[in-house]
Order: structure tokens, then sequence, then C-alpha cells
């Protein structure tokens, strides 16, 4: 495969290829506005396992604070 078909193959898989941010600490949800405000992020998935354990506690007793 020659240089230029590697070029063309690329500017057709670039733009398809997703940006995705993953937040997995309680620090970043001082700044969440600024991440999901980024140019060009296609998608901001929360870990909720690892966002819970920096936040010193478990996904589950999280969903049970939240429920009426």
């Amino acid at each position: 495969m020659n240089f230029k078909v590697v070029l063309l193959l690329l500017d057709e898989a670039v733009p398809k290829v997703p940006s995705i941010a993953t937040i997995e600490h309680a620090v970043a949800l001082k700044t969440i506005g600024e991440v999901v405000a980024t140019l060009g992020l296609d998608l901001a998935f929360i870990a909720p396992g690892d966002l819970a354990t920096s936040m010193g506690t478990t996904v589950g007793q999280i969903i049970r604070r939240c429920r009426p």
C-alpha cells in the first residue's frame, strides 16, 4: 500500500472515530461543564464505579440515596 492510499484512508476514517471523555473522579465533576463543552467531543461517559469509589462510597449506596 502506498503512502497516498494511507492518507486517503485516514481522511475517511478520522471523521468517523468518536471522541469520548470518561469522568472517573469526583474532582472532574468540578469542571464537567468545561469538559462537555470541549470542541469535537462526541460523548461524555460517567464511570459510576470509579466515581463512587473516588467519593468514598459505592454505586449501590448512591442509588439508595437517590430513591424517593
